[in-house]
């Protein structure tokens, strides 16, 4: 087997690991996590839609005893047509399986195409791995079965490989990938495209203090406005239809966002927040160790890098300091 196959081979093995529970279900058993019926109830239901003619479903006209929801126009609908894709030909836990494996798949192939062309393939295979294998990844998908926020983490590689490539060779195949991958991560998770679009600004902007091409930089920022405007045949039912749902909870009671922000003692796992949290935000000691370490070394050999490598450290260490 050749390296570059190895490479792939060994991705699809960790994504496999990652999702062969939902392959291990007995006929009609539904996999139990936080959200228990509902990925499957909205993939069944935006899959009878699709097939009824409606391309862009923002009602799921069954839910609520018949009087509708509207579950696909405030809750994005990325992740169904990804798992309806599959739905057509699989049983329905299965279908959840194989999308997750698809998407896992390509958060592991951004992250490679991130690091190899400036770090090396060892370095690549081990950023793709650590973020399949990472606690929170793992715990997203099978203790909350939060699937679209999994798909927005899986695409925030693939839109910074593509961005970063886009300003470092001027491809055109880079504006398009940057421009489907930021529109994928606005129809995935809110919070997955309004945190994805500010990583990929400030990556822009750190790319630019230390010498990126203005050229480039213009193409790549014309890039994720074509991403909003691909992802108009959501955002624009959502923008129009606002006032027909309760949208000011988002800053009230316990749904106020402001409440869920993780502090940075506990992300390093200094601190627990007490009581019951499904959710534990540490990233984990093995994950702090191989940032610290790949941190450490880059830093240490900064002047024999290239400069593709440097403007990539400078916009990872502008994003971790604006995210803490």
């Amino acid at each position: 087997m050749s390296a570059r196959a190895a490479v792939w081979v060994w991705g699809a093995l960790v994504a496999w690991w990652l999702c062969h529970p939902f392959f291990a279900l007995a006929p009609g058993e539904i996999p139990l996590n936080h959200e228990m019926y509902s990925p499957v109830h909205r993939t069944m239901e935006f899959l009878d839609l699709l097939r009824a003619g409606y391309l862009f479903p923002t009602w799921a006209v069954d839910f609520r005893g018949g009087l509708g929801s509207p579950y696909f126009g405030y809750s994005e609908p990325g992740f169904f047509y990804v798992a309806s894709a599959f739905a057509a030909v699989l049983p329905l836990p299965f279908a959840l399986g194989a999308a997750a494996f698809a998407l896992a798949l390509a958060g592991y192939a951004g992250m490679v195409a991130l690091v190899r062309p400036r770090f090396g393939t060892a370095a690549a295979v081990l950023a793709g791995t650590t973020l399949l294998v990472s606690p929170y990844v793992r715990t997203d998908l099978h203790g909350r079965g939060d699937f679209p926020e999994f798909m927005g983490m899986m695409l925030l590689a693939p839109a910074l490989a593509s961005l970063t490539g886009l300003l470092d060779t001027g491809r055109a195949a880079s504006w398009w990938g940057l421009a489907l991958a930021a529109a994928g991560l606005v129809c995935a998770h809110p919070v997955a495209g309004l945190l994805g679009y500010g990583a990929c600004v400030a990556v822009l902007g750190a790319s630019l203090a230390v010498g990126c091409d203005r050229r480039r930089a213009g193409a790549a920022l014309g890039a994720l406005v074509a991403g909003v405007g691909l992802a108009a045949f959501y955002l624009m039912p959502v923008a129009l239809e606002w006032n027909l749902v309760e949208g000011g909870r988002l800053t009230q009671n316990s749904s106020d966002f402001r409440l869920h922000f993780v502090d940075l003692a506990e992300l390093l796992g200094l601190r627990i927040r007490p009581g019951f949290v499904l959710l534990r935000p540490a990233l984990g000691a093995v994950v702090l160790a191989l940032a610290a370490t790949g941190a450490a070394t880059s830093l240490w050999w900064w002047r024999t890098l290239a400069p593709s490598a440097r403007r990539l450290l400078a916009s990872l260490l502008v994003l971790v300091a604006a995210t803490t």
